[in-house]
């Protein structure tokens, strides 16, 4: 009796497991545009970024100023927009809860300096 069960706790774990990581499953995101080349890490844009479960997480490998995200719908309407100054441009997580789904969001990354502007599209 006991190999059968320790066989159906291993098929529940597994297929539990399953169902987590495809709730939680990241998908990175690809940023189109330009960041200044002032102080620079060996990426041509040092901020990456992914959409997991509900949060986007921004890693930042030069955080050397305030940057500025803001997100838009289809439209060209800002939807949400987030200050984040230098001190906490590291790393950013931003709950997306409040976005409707089944939308197509762009979300676009500034800072003060002009040239500095990457943009990249997610569905949630």
């Amino acid at each position: 009796m006991r190999p059968k069960l320790s066989i159906l706790f291993f098929f529940i774990f597994l297929f539990s497991m399953e169902s987590v990581t495809g709730k939680m499953g990241a998908s990175c995101v690809t940023w189109r545009g330009s960041w200044d080349p002032a102080s620079r890490s060996l990426n041509d844009i040092p901020i990456s970024g992914q959409v997991a479960d509900n949060l986007l997480i921004l890693s930042n490998d030069c955080p050397d100023r305030d940057i500025i995200i803001t997100f838009m719908d289809t439209s060209g309407t800002v939807v949400f927009e987030k200050y984040v100054p230098q001190s906490q441009s590291a790393c950013v997580m931003l709950p997306l809860e409040e976005l409707p789904d089944g939308n197509i969001y762009m979300i676009v990354v500034t800072s003060s300096n002009p040239s500095d502007k990457i943009y990249a599209t997610f569905e949630k």
